[in-house]
């Protein structure tokens, strides 16, 4: 978000409308009510973490879809799944705490860049590295994951 009056949804545009008062987010239709004490970086951080939400929705929706390809290569651990503000990452996998996470960013892409970064992330549980059968395993659950990727470039 680069400020503006448009606030991009898994790649689908609403209009953003903000005023002062006590915090509060609502979507109606194609637009969303930002409400906070005053204008500025504050508000923008608190509507990523309102959004986080949805992000954390449809992430928990890939991993179950995706979930096989752990399974197949015997990983069993449930991982841990959340979001943050990244500046230099769209996500991290933490294989010794058994966490992902992605970033809060990505609430502005389309929803197949979700879906690769979770797969990206979820691979890395079973090769830590980004080596040719780290893409070879991508690329089996996710054959279009470069167009995916080369949206978030």
């Amino acid at each position: 978000y680069r400020g503006g009056s448009v606030f991009y949804m898994f790649g689908i545009p609403f209009n953003l409308k903000f005023s002062i008062g006590k915090k509060n987010v609502k979507i109606s239709g194609n637009d969303i009510y930002l409400t906070y004490k005053e204008d500025g970086e504050e508000a923008i951080r608190f509507l990523y973490k309102y959004m986080d939400k949805y992000i954390l929705i449809k992430a928990d929706e890939y991993y179950q879809k995706f979930k096989v390809m752990l399974d197949d290569y015997g990983y069993t651990d449930i991982p841990d799944i959340g979001t943050k503000i990244m500046k230099s990452k769209w996500g991290v996998c933490y294989v010794k705490k058994n966490k992902i996470n992605v970033s809060s960013y990505l609430i502005h892409y389309p929803l197949d860049c979700l879906e690769y970064i979770m797969i990206h992330e979820m691979t890395h549980f079973i090769v830590p590295n980004h080596s040719k059968r780290f893409y070879d395993i991508v690329h089996n659950y996710m054959p279009n994951y470069k167009e995916a990727n080369a949206k978030l470039k």
